[in-house]
C-alpha cells in the first residue's frame, strides 16, 4: 500500500506552480499491497515472490520484474526533479548484474544493477566498487534537472545523465536475466519522491504536461517573434498550440511556395487547427502524402540485356528545408503529455523554423512571424481553451 507523505495540492485555481516534494513508500508485505500501489508482476517459470516479515523476497533463475507505470510516472517530470529509493540485501550474491532498478520518467531513463560488490550503471555500462552487498543497503537515485546522481548509504557514489528516451514512463525493479543461476535477494522497501502540480482543466493530462512553464516555451520562440512578458499557468498549453499550429498551416504553406511547390502549400492551408491527436495526425498524414519516396520501377531486363543505372526514388513534391524539422515538431507533440522537455522541443524545434525561414529569405516568413506574435499576444485576454 503506497503511503504518501505530504500534502497534495488541490486544484482550486488550477496553475503548474508547484507544491511540496511528496514520498510514496511501497508496502511490501503482500502481493495485493504491490498491486494496489500500481505494480505489475511478469516472470520467468522460475521467478518467485514471496513475502515474510513485511519485506519482499525474490528468487529467480531467470527473470522477475514488477513494473509500476502509474504513480512514478505521474509526476516524475514536475521540476525540480525525482528520487526513487530502495533498501534491499542479495541473498545468493555472485559477480554477475543482480538486482535491477529502472526508472524512466519520459524523458530519460536510468538502469542501476548490483553483482555482490558491484553498483552497475548503464549511460554507458560502468562498474562502480561500493563493497559488499550482502547486507541491507539503501540506494538513492536522484534526478535534479538534467542531471543524475547515485548514493550509497547516503555516500554519492555516481553522477552522470540518464539514457535519452521518450514515451510513457515506468518504475520497475527485480531481475531481467542473465545474473546468476539462482539469484536471491531481500527487499525491505521502495519508495519515490516526486513534487505534484495542480492540473490543468484543459488541455487533456495525456495530452499535455501540467509542468510545463511559460518561460521555457517563451524563451525558446523569443528569437522568432515577439513574445509577451508573461501569460497565465492556464494560458501555457496555448503557446505551444500556437507555435506548431502556425508553423504548420502558415509557415510551411510560405516554403512550400517559395520552391514552386503550390499543391502541398494548398493542402496544409487547408487542414484545421493543428490540436490535439487527430489534429495532428492529419498534419502528419498531408506531409507524408508529399515527402514519402515514391520507389521507381525495379529493372527487368531481357535476358543478356543489361539494366541501366536507373531512377532514384523520389518524392511527389520537392521539400522545403524547413520541413524535416517541423515534422519532427509534430513527432514530438504526440508526448505532450509525457514529460515537459517534449513542449519545450517542439517550440524551440519550431522557433528554429520560423527563424532559418527568414534567413533563407522565404517570402512572406517575416510577416508569418509577426502573426505568431499576435496570437500570442492575444493570450492577455485569457480566451478559454486558447479561444478555440
Amino acid at each position: 500500500m503506497a503511503v504518501r507523505l505530504g500534502v497534495w495540492l488541490a486544484c482550486v485555481v488550477c496553475s503548474n506552480a508547484s507544491a511540496a516534494p511528496t514520498r510514496v513508500k511501497i508496502d511490501l508485505k503482500n502481493e495485493a499491497a504491490l498491486t494496489k500501489a500500481g505494480f505489475e508482476r511478469e516472470g520467468s517459470a522460475t521467478g518467485q515472490t514471496t513475502f515474510v516479515h513485511g519485506k519482499l523476497s525474490l528468487r529467480t533463475g531467470g527473470y522477475e520484474e514488477w513494473t509500476q507505470r502509474t504513480g512514478f510516472a505521474d509526476d516524475a517530470g514536475n521540476p525540480p526533479g525525482w528520487a526513487v529509493e530502495a533498501r534491499l540485501r542479495l541473498d545468493a550474491p555472485c559477480d554477475k548484474l543482480g538486482p535491477t532498478l529502472v526508472i524512466a520518467d519520459g524523458n530519460a531513463s536510468l538502469r542501476v544493477q548490483l553483482t555482490d560488490h558491484q553498483l552497475v550503471v548503464y549511460q554507458p555500462a560502468l562498474r562502480i566498487d561500493i563493497g559488499p552487498t550482502t547486507a541491507m543497503r539503501t540506494y538513492r537515485v536522484v534526478r535534479t534537472g538534467n542531471s543524475f546522481a547515485i548514493l550509497v548509504d547516503g555516500k554519492s557514489v555516481w553522477t552522470g545523465q540518464g539514457a535519452a528516451g521518450s514515451g510513457r514512463g515506468s518504475l520497475m525493479f527485480g531481475y531481467i536475466g542473465g545474473a546468476c543461476a539462482d539469484n536471491r535477494s531481500t527487499w525491505d522497501y521502495l519508495a519515490y519522491e516526486t513534487t505534484p502540480v495542480a492540473p490543468l482543466a484543459w488541455p487533456p493530462r495525456d495530452e499535455w504536461h501540467p509542468a510545463v512553464t511559460a518561460d521555457a516555451l517563451l524563451a525558446a520562440l523569443a528569437p522568432a517573434t515577439r513574445v509577451p512578458a508573461r501569460v497565465a499557468p492556464a494560458d501555457v498549453p496555448c503557446i505551444a498550440i500556437f507555435a506548431l499550429d502556425s508553423a504548420t498551416r502558415d509557415l510551411l504553406p510560405l516554403a512550400y511556395d517559395a520552391i514552386g511547390e503550390k499543391s502541398p502549400a494548398s493542402d496544409l492551408r487547408a487542414l484545421h487547427m493543428v490540436i490535439g491527436p487527430e489534429g495532428i495526425k492529419q498534419a502528419q498524414r498531408v506531409l507524408d502524402d508529399w515527402t514519402r519516396p515514391i520507389k521507381q520501377p525495379v529493372c527487368d531486363p531481357a535476358p543478356g540485356a543489361p539494366c541501366g543505372p536507373g531512377s532514384p526514388d523520389r518524392t511527389p513534391a520537392e521539400v522545403p528545408a524547413i520541413e524535416p524539422d517541423l515534422a519532427s515538431a509534430l513527432r514530438t507533440a504526440t508526448q505532450w503529455g509525457e514529460h515537459p522537455f517534449n513542449a519545450e522541443l517542439t517550440t524551440d524545434i519550431v522557433a528554429r523554423a520560423y527563424v532559418a525561414a527568414r534567413v533563407a529569405k522565404v517570402p512572406g516568413a517575416a510577416a508569418a512571424a509577426e502573426r505568431l506574435g499576435a496570437r500570442l499576444a492575444a493570450l492577455a485576454t485569457h480566451p478559454a481553451r486558447c479561444g478555440l
